[in-house]
């Protein structure tokens, strides 16, 4: 089987913390089903966002682990923190590990140990759904097992479930979904009474208590006890790396840095949009200073330069008008002007155009180093910042004494730790 395009559906939790549990929690979700072959949506951003903006300032987030202009969001960060323990530092394949662990819809986790059992990591995301289209498949596979315990068979749960997206259709609840208008839908869908009343005893009671468990989970952290056991006696240096809502996030320091408050998830006009602002415009101005350089080098004046910026402009970055132009008009050109007794030193516009396209290669190759790591605000010195990259939040030499490693972890919700052990 080959999932293609997996992720959230766009909302305003894409660029949060929330999409980076989430991806946690499904790859290690479809790893226990079996699912191996997959496709994330997606690397690069997608939508279209305001020019001066690195994060959606309405209603929906963007599709790519990084912006439009590549500052890495939370959920490269977790693709990072996945590869840390699939052995990356390592360069080779790692063992997975044996998790016991208790029944639970939103904390998942995975264990790995490099080849030498020298480092042992756990991985772990705290995944609490944030929309109702989230919210939904939660609720749904509570509602089937509980149906399934009762004798119920697939096709007839698939039934009274599209019986009760009818009636709901024709009756949405005003006030959100609540106890009592489910009731009523059951009421309205259901014409057997013990149909009714199997359905009505699994929404008051399984279907409920995980609504009630997601409501408070959004907003409860969770109290973890982490175990490692089969070690070596001996000295071991812990490092810990965590994605929350302070750790690891572009978006969360975008909207701690805005200037004026907003109510959306990641901020107006933070530092991170001010960095890249300024980074641009330090792009731009060497970029054309670099250019300007070459065309001067093969004899262009100010006046020339002037010229030719006025074509491109009117012919709004368009080579195939600048071409047009310029086959019509650079013998007006002071680098093509014949002095007395000189032979020509412009023998066609192709000579023209193939060294403004010359110039075009060396601004475009100039502006982009600028950008992405010479500038003071470049982009790879951004997505170094503390506050953006993956890092250690915690590093401490522990001794193992009877075969075990035990630390109590407080997980917020949707935060993403992992957890490394190695020994010296």
């Amino acid at each position: 089987m080959l999932i293609g395009e997996w992720s959230i559906w766009p909302s305003v939790t894409r660029d949060t913390e929330n999409l980076a549990a989430y991806v946690i929690a499904a790859l290690i979700g479809m790893d226990h089903a079996g699912v191996t072959e997959h496709a994330f949506t997606s690397m690069i951003e997608q939508d279209s966002t305001d020019a001066a903006l690195q994060f959606q300032a309405g209603n929906a987030s963007g599709y790519g682990i990084v912006t439009k202009d590549l500052v890495v969001k939370p959920v490269y960060n977790a693709f990072q923190a996945l590869s840390l323990a699939a052995g990356k530092p390592e360069g080779h394949d790692v063992n997975r590990l044996a998790l016991t662990a208790p029944q639970d819809e939103f904390v998942a986790a995975l264990a790995t140990q490099t080849n030498d059992r020298k480092t042992t990591r756990t991985l772990m995301a705290n995944f609490v759904p944030a929309t109702r289209r989230m919210t939904s498949p939660y609720l749904g596979t509570r509602l089937r097992s509980c149906l399934r315990s009762k004798g119920y068979s697939q096709e007839e749960y698939e039934s009274l479930c599209d019986a009760l997206r009818t009636a709901a259709t024709r009756n949405r609840p005003q006030r959100g979904v609540t106890l009592e208008s489910v009731k009523r839908l059951v009421q309205e869908a259901v014409s057997d009474p013990n149909t009714r009343q199997d359905l009505r005893w699994c929404v008051e009671h399984d279907v409920l208590a995980m609504k009630q468990a997601i409501d408070r989970y959004r907003n409860e952290p969770r109290e973890i006890s982490l175990v490692v056991s089969g070690l070596a006696t001996g000295s071991y240096r812990v490092r810990r790396y965590l994605i929350d809502a302070d750790h690891a996030n572009s978006c969360r320091y975008n909207k701690r840095t805005e200037p004026q408050p907003t109510n959306t998830s990641c901020g107006v006009n933070g530092d991170i949009d001010q960095r890249v602002a300024r980074a641009k415009a330090d792009a731009t101005r060497e970029g054309r200073r670099a250019a300007f350089a070459s065309l001067r080098a093969q004899g262009y004046t100010e006046r020339d330069l002037e010229s030719g910026t006025q074509v491109v402009r009117s012919c709004k970055r368009k080579m195939a008008c600048v071409q047009e132009t310029l086959a019509n008009s650079y013998q007006q050109l002071n680098r093509c002007t014949t002095p007395d007794g000189a032979p020509p030193r412009c023998l066609s516009a192709d000579t023209v155009i193939g060294e403004l396209k010359t110039a075009i290669g060396i601004y475009r190759d100039t502006s982009a180093r600028v950008f992405f790591y010479d500038s003071p605000d470049a982009v790879d010195k951004i997505n170094n910042l503390p506050e953006v990259r993956l890092d250690v939040v915690e590093e401490r030499t522990v001794s193992v004494q009877d075969g075990a490693f035990r630390e109590a972890l407080t997980v917020t919700p949707n935060a993403v730790w992992l957890v490394e052990i190695e020994r010296l």
